[in-house]
């Protein structure tokens, strides 16, 4: 068993070419501890129409799945739709805040994603199937009723 292991300075330090992905992990995740809510980002249903949230400004981190964190902000407050609800069966959606690496064409964004209704719902699976490589982080669960 080892007891030490052998290190290096991020390579931008060294004056080395590196991806945005290796640059943003660097210099983001020694600013970010943890993955979660900083500050606003509350959540509260809009009366009418009836399938919307409406989202507080505010600043999250999202892990990026090699120990660094990527902050997200929602500069101004935003409402967002929920799909249209089972007739029959109730179901759980999910507030997201994710980020997807395409290197200049990254996305930085907040969305719902529709969970599946069930007799007992539970909420979507992340990553979503449509950015399987998305980093995220679930905020709230959104409890949607039938009908």
């Amino acid at each position: 068993m080892a007891s030490t292991v052998t290190a290096r300075a991020p390579a931008w330090v060294d004056g080395i070419g590196v991806s945005g992905a290796e640059m943003r992990a660097a210099i983001e995740g020694a600013r970010w501890f943890n993955a979660g809510i900083s500050r606003g980002l509350g959540v509260t249903q809009i009366p009418t129409p009836a399938m919307q949230i409406r989202v507080a400004a505010g600043l999250c981190q999202v892990s990026d799945g090699q120990n660094g964190y990527l902050p997200l902000e929602l500069a101004a407050q935003t409402d967002l739709d929920i799909a249209a609800s089972s007739p029959t069966l109730p179901r759980i959606d999910s507030l997201i805040a994710e980020f997807v690496d395409n290197g200049a064409s990254s996305i930085y964004r907040f969305r719902v994603i529709t969970g599946t209704p069930a007799g007992s719902p539970s909420a979507p699976s992340l990553p979503p199937a449509d950015q399987p490589t998305g980093k995220t982080l679930r905020l709230y669960n959104i409890a949607v009723a039938a009908n």
